[in-house]
């Protein structure tokens, strides 16, 4: 069936412009101290540091590739695969984070 629909992290009140769901801080000013959205949002900054994807090797259109900390993750894309390519580096390091093993060992689809 459906996956459930993500929870949207900012949202339009009329008068007030854009506020967090979480904290009910408008959008562009720091999120209160207990704001789970806080927390969050700078372990994904952490995250995205050690994840780079950068053309390689070429000028065709096969030739963009995903590395986790200066180690190749994959490569041989399209720009257009990029984003969910970079999105599964930031998923399995979040695992990998909770395993202790090693990011980059082990692709994601062979488990």
């Amino acid at each position: 069936m459906n996956a459930p629909a993500k929870v949207k992290a900012e949202e339009t009140i009329y008068g007030i412009g854009r506020i967090c769901r979480a904290c009910f801080r408008p959008i562009g000013q720091p999120h209160a101290v207990d704001c789970p959205l806080a927390a969050q949002s700078a372990l994904q900054r952490k995250l995205d540091r050690r994840i780079t994807s950068r053309q390689e090797g070429g000028d065709d259109g096969y030739s963009y590739a995903i590395r986790i900390d200066g180690r190749l993750f994959v490569n041989g894309l399209t720009r257009s695969e990029v984003p969910y390519y970079r999105g599964e580096a930031r998923r399995q390091l979040t695992q990998a984070q909770h395993d202790h093993v090693p990011a980059g060992s082990v692709h994601p689809w062979r488990k």
